[in-house]
């Protein structure tokens, strides 16, 4: 008699498995096929662990360990027909919304053109002796971008649930900056410590790639987005700036760094998922507006604002 033993997360594939005993003479052989399902994002250990095979007494036993597959489940990317976060600089639009009181202003800097930077402020004359597009960075300019931030501190919880929250919180991510994208917002993207402004990474596929398998990590992460704005935006005129920033467990540091963010009166967007944090925790204002997925709602409920 032969019987397969099944290697699998337990919590996750309960009631997926049923105990395989094939009896089996010699020379014989039987093949047999099983399908699992998993709706959460992560790398599996899945399939056969290990099969025993027993005299007809069952006395005697022989086992053979079976090297178990792992099995990749990639992060679900829902469609957002209408965006109701439309940040404030529009890319297609920006041009005409920019106060003339910017063309005023002192220059500080000549640097090269980057994707979303206003035609008016392109140094032609530059332009004409280099054949290559210069800007003009002025003083207390406007800036032209939104911020998107992916904390990926994990939840002081269960396996189990730091799987299921962690696979809701990167469908908003992706889904969210996939919509972005496609309507022309001129994004900053932050995961981790990792910048994808970078025209190698600016693409959604290379953003989904790069998040697709991102591991979460124990130590705090919020700091890199203080350290981001301070690094490239420093002199800037940061009102009216949106920042989205996508967490697990909108911890104390994280709220000291959403304050200073509203006390330089950016527009803050904070989406969190958190088995702990019932839905009207928060209160939304002004400058800061809170967003809670529950684990067993979609994307589409992320818009129904707390307070």
């Amino acid at each position: 008699m032969v019987k397969v033993k099944y290697k699998y997360a337990k919590d996750l594939f309960d009631n997926q498995f049923d105990g395989l005993q094939l009896i089996l003479h010699s020379e014989e052989s039987k093949s047999f096929n099983f399908s699992v399902s998993c709706k959460y994002r992560g790398n599996y250990h899945v399939g056969v662990d290990k099969i025993e095979v027993h005299d007809i007494l069952n006395v005697f036993k022989i086992t053979r360990g079976i090297r178990t597959p792992k099995v990749t489940v990639l992060p679900k990317v829902s469609i957002i027909p209408n965006n109701p976060i439309t940040p404030k600089y529009l890319f297609s639009e920006f041009d005409f919304d920019r106060s003339s009181t910017l063309d005023q202003d002192s220059i500080k800097d000549i640097r090269d053109y980057q994707r979303g930077d206003s035609l008016k402020d392109i140094h032609w004359k530059l332009y004409a002796k280099y054949n290559s597009l210069m800007v003009k960075e002025k003083e207390n300019s406007a800036i032209n971008k939104s911020i998107v931030f992916l904390d990926i501190k994990k939840l002081d919880s269960s396996f189990v649930e730091n799987t299921i929250y962690q696979d809701k919180l990167l469908e908003a991510f992706l889904s969210i900056t996939q919509k972005l994208m496609d309507d022309n917002h001129v994004l900053d993207i932050l995961v981790d410590d990792q910048i994808l402004t970078d025209s190698n990474y600016y693409t959604f596929e290379s953003i989904f790639n790069v998040t697709s398998d991102v591991q979460f990590v124990v130590r705090d992460t919020t700091s890199f987005i203080e350290q981001f704005i301070r690094d490239n935006y420093k002199n800037k005129n940061l009102s009216g700036v949106d920042v989205f920033v996508f967490t697990l467990e909108d911890s104390i540091e994280l709220q000291h760094i959403l304050s200073n963010m509203v006390s330089s009166s950016m527009n803050v967007h904070v989406f969190e998922t958190n088995p702990e944090v019932e839905e009207n925790f928060y209160i939304s204002d002004s400058h800061i507006k809170y967003y809670h997925l529950e684990k067993n709602s979609t994307v589409g409920d992320l818009f129904k604002e707390v307070g």
